[in-house]
Protein backbone atom coordinates (compact mmCIF):
# COMPACT_ATOMS: atom_id res chain seq x y z
CA UNK A 1 0.00 0.00 0.00
CA UNK A 2 2.73 2.31 -1.10
CA UNK A 3 -0.03 4.92 -3.01
CA UNK A 4 -1.83 7.62 -1.07
CA UNK A 5 -5.05 8.81 -2.02
CA UNK A 6 -5.16 12.29 -0.88
CA UNK A 7 -8.68 12.53 -2.39
CA UNK A 8 -10.52 9.71 0.11
CA UNK A 9 -8.09 11.38 3.01
CA UNK A 10 -9.33 15.10 2.33
CA UNK A 11 -13.06 13.69 1.86
CA UNK A 12 -12.93 12.65 5.39
CA UNK A 13 -11.20 15.66 6.61
CA UNK A 14 -13.30 18.06 4.78
CA UNK A 15 -15.70 18.27 8.06
CA UNK A 16 -13.31 19.17 9.73
CA UNK A 17 -13.46 22.67 8.31
CA UNK A 18 -17.09 22.49 9.07
CA UNK A 19 -16.80 23.04 12.81
CA UNK A 20 -15.35 26.74 12.77
CA UNK A 21 -17.66 27.97 10.07
CA UNK A 22 -20.08 26.84 11.81
CA UNK A 23 -19.46 28.06 15.28
CA UNK A 24 -18.50 31.57 13.24
CA UNK A 25 -21.84 31.33 11.99
CA UNK A 26 -23.64 31.19 15.54
CA UNK A 27 -20.97 33.65 16.47
CA UNK A 28 -22.87 36.24 13.94
CA UNK A 29 -26.08 36.69 15.99
CA UNK A 30 -24.64 39.33 18.23
CA UNK A 31 -24.47 41.14 15.18
CA UNK A 32 -28.07 41.00 14.26
CA UNK A 33 -29.03 41.67 17.87
CA UNK A 34 -26.93 44.66 17.78
CA UNK A 35 -28.68 46.03 14.56
CA UNK A 36 -31.77 45.31 16.23
CA UNK A 37 -30.98 47.99 19.54
CA UNK A 38 -29.31 50.32 17.75
CA UNK A 39 -32.32 50.82 15.39
CA UNK A 40 -34.58 50.39 18.81
CA UNK A 41 -32.17 53.94 20.42
CA UNK A 42 -31.84 55.40 16.87
CA UNK A 43 -36.18 55.55 17.01
CA UNK A 44 -35.87 57.03 20.81
CA UNK A 45 -33.56 59.42 20.05
CA UNK A 46 -35.54 60.54 17.11
CA UNK A 47 -38.78 60.93 19.17
CA UNK A 48 -36.79 63.26 22.01
CA UNK A 49 -35.41 65.34 18.95
CA UNK A 50 -39.36 65.24 17.74
CA UNK A 51 -40.43 66.34 21.13
CA UNK A 52 -37.92 69.19 21.85
CA UNK A 53 -38.92 71.24 18.31
CA UNK A 54 -42.36 70.79 19.40
CA UNK A 55 -40.99 72.31 22.59
CA UNK A 56 -43.16 69.15 24.47
CA UNK A 57 -39.67 67.42 25.99
CA UNK A 58 -40.00 66.63 29.36
CA UNK A 59 -36.11 67.31 30.45
CA UNK A 60 -36.06 64.73 33.12
CA UNK A 61 -37.54 62.38 31.13
CA UNK A 62 -35.31 63.10 28.32
CA UNK A 63 -32.20 62.30 30.35
CA UNK A 64 -33.16 59.63 31.48
CA UNK A 65 -33.79 58.16 28.33
CA UNK A 66 -30.59 59.30 27.00
CA UNK A 67 -28.77 57.79 29.66
CA UNK A 68 -30.54 54.36 29.50
CA UNK A 69 -29.56 54.15 25.64
CA UNK A 70 -26.30 55.17 26.82
CA UNK A 71 -25.81 52.00 29.13
CA UNK A 72 -27.46 49.94 27.00
CA UNK A 73 -25.12 50.82 24.18
CA UNK A 74 -21.86 50.27 26.32
CA UNK A 75 -23.13 47.12 27.11
CA UNK A 76 -24.02 46.11 22.80
CA UNK A 77 -20.05 47.85 22.50
CA UNK A 78 -18.58 45.13 25.02
CA UNK A 79 -20.85 42.13 24.06
CA UNK A 80 -19.77 43.09 20.37
CA UNK A 81 -16.17 42.88 21.37
CA UNK A 82 -16.42 39.68 22.85
CA UNK A 83 -17.65 38.56 19.70
CA UNK A 84 -14.94 39.64 17.57
CA UNK A 85 -12.85 37.81 19.51
CA UNK A 86 -14.65 34.77 19.59
CA UNK A 87 -15.16 35.20 15.89
CA UNK A 88 -11.09 35.78 15.74
CA UNK A 89 -10.52 32.53 17.66
CA UNK A 90 -13.15 30.76 14.71
CA UNK A 91 -11.18 31.99 11.61
CA UNK A 92 -7.90 30.81 13.28
CA UNK A 93 -8.85 27.49 13.97
CA UNK A 94 -10.30 27.34 10.45
CA UNK A 95 -7.30 28.99 8.83
CA UNK A 96 -5.37 26.55 10.77
CA UNK A 97 -7.15 23.22 10.26
CA UNK A 98 -7.06 24.90 6.09
CA UNK A 99 -3.88 24.64 5.88
CA UNK A 100 -3.23 21.33 7.86
CA UNK A 101 -5.60 19.81 4.79
CA UNK A 102 -3.48 21.48 2.28
CA UNK A 103 -0.53 20.20 3.83
CA UNK A 104 -2.02 16.61 3.42
CA UNK A 105 -3.33 17.83 0.11
CA UNK A 106 0.76 17.91 -1.04
CA UNK A 107 1.40 14.52 0.45
CA UNK A 108 2.18 11.89 -2.37
CA UNK A 109 3.14 8.63 -1.03
CA UNK A 110 2.59 6.20 2.81
CA UNK A 111 6.49 6.79 3.19
CA UNK A 112 7.00 10.70 3.06
CA UNK A 113 7.76 12.13 6.38
CA UNK A 114 5.11 14.44 6.56
CA UNK A 115 2.70 11.45 6.35
CA UNK A 116 3.83 10.21 9.81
Amino acid sequence: MEKFNPEALLALEGSFLKVPMEQLKRSMKPHKDLDRELAKASLIVKDLCQQANKGEIDVKSACENLEAIGKKLESLKRKLNEANEEEKKHISRGRQRLDHLVELSQIKSVNDPEYK
